[in-house]
């Protein structure tokens, strides 16, 4: 059994050695001072012929046409941003940040859930509008319309009452 294992091995070291010698037999040799010296059977290359290049000439610039001019006042503006209003309440450390707020119809309140592992159910009384979720790290939206102007409108976490706020309408 011993001989068997010690054949098996001398052979394997014959192929790798076999290997190495094949593997290091067509290999260039670099110095430092003189860069790569060809291996001896190698003829050398000959000259390349210097080629005259011409610059070249830019191409013309591109005509770009004017812009639509803008008609639009900065009070027209304003008051498009205006009707279009975003209001962010944080919902974080089991509170609302800012608990009570003052709105207009048209504008809409965006609830961000900052818990790490808790989950809010945004809902309120008396209001034809489903509840809405929020995970950990997203966020609902809901826009207020005419049609849901009152006096206020208390909102809370159904998952957790005792986080609520309010919105009054202006």
């Amino acid at each position: 059994m011993f001989v068997i294992v010690m054949k098996k091995i001398l052979i394997l070291l014959s192929i790798l050695v076999l290997l190495f010698a094949v593997g290091c037999s067509n290999t260039e040799v670099v110095t430092p001072d003189q860069g790569t010296l060809p291996s001896e059977n190698v003829e050398p290359e000959a000259p390349v012929a210097e080629v005259e290049t011409t610059p070249e000439v830019p191409a013309e610039p591109e005509v770009i046409e004017p812009v639509e001019e803008v008609n639009e006042t900065i009070e027209e503006v304003v008051e498009e941003i205006s009707d279009e209003t975003i209001v962010h309440i944080s919902l974080r450390n089991f509170k609302a940040y800012p608990g009570d707020i003052d709105i207009t119809p048209g504008t809409t309140v965006v609830w961000h859930n900052e818990e790490e592992n808790f989950q809010h159910i945004i809902s309120w009384n008396k209001m034809p509008v489903k509840a809405g979720m929020t995970n950990p790290g997203d966020s609902w939206n809901y826009t207020f319309t005419e049609d849901d102007v009152r006096k206020e409108i208390i909102w809370f976490s159904s998952a957790r009452p005792s986080i609520q706020g309010r919105i009054y309408f202006e």
